[in-house]
C-alpha cells in the first residue's frame, strides 16, 4: 500500500528532472515493512527504494542535478537513479545474471519487446548504446 508522507516542505523537494513538474510526492510502501520513495505525479518517475524517508528526498534531489544522465556507458544501480520513464534500457539482473533491453513504468521494470513485467531483481541499468555508424 502506498501512503503519502506527511509533513514535508514542498520547497525540499526539487522539480522533476525530467519533465520539470513541482508535483513531486515522498511516498511510503508498508506491504514489505516501511521502503520510502518519492514519485512524480506527472510523468511516474521515481526514486528507488530506501529505508528512511530522508534517503529518499535525498536521492530525489541528487537525481534533479544537474542535467540528468540520458546517455552513458556506465551501469546505474536501480536504488540510486531510474531511467526516464518509458525510455528503453538495458538492465541487469543479479537474481538470473541476464541482461535485458526494457524500460521503467511507473513502479516495475518492463521487457521492450512485449511489455511484460519482469519478475527478476532489475539491480542495475544503462542507457543504449548509439548504432554503429556507417
Amino acid at each position: 500500500m502506498w501512503e503519502e508522507i506527511g509533513g514535508i516542505e514542498m520547497a525540499e523537494l526539487k522539480s522533476c528532472p525530467f519533465c520539470g513538474s513541482n508535483d513531486i510526492k515522498p511516498i511510503i510502501y508498508s506491504c514489505v515493512g516501511n521502503l520510502y520513495q518519492c514519485e512524480c505525479d506527472n510523468c511516474g518517475t521515481l526514486t528507488g527504494k530506501y529505508d528512511t524517508e530522508k534517503e529518499a528526498i535525498a536521492a530525489w534531489n541528487t537525481r534533479a542535478e544537474p542535467e540528468p544522465r540520458v546517455l552513458t556507458a556506465e551501469w546505474i544501480n536501480s536504488k540510486d537513479m531510474l531511467p526516464k520513464f518509458g525510455t528503453d534500457v538495458l538492465v541487469y539482473s543479479d537474481s538470473c545474471k541476464k541482461i535485458f533491453k526494457a524500460y521503467f513504468h511507473k513502479a516495475w521494470w518492463c521487457f521492450s519487446y512485449d511489455n511484460s513485467p519482469i519478475r527478476e531483481n532489475v539491480t542495475h541499468w544503462m542507457s543504449l548504446p548509439q548504432p554503429p555508424k556507417e
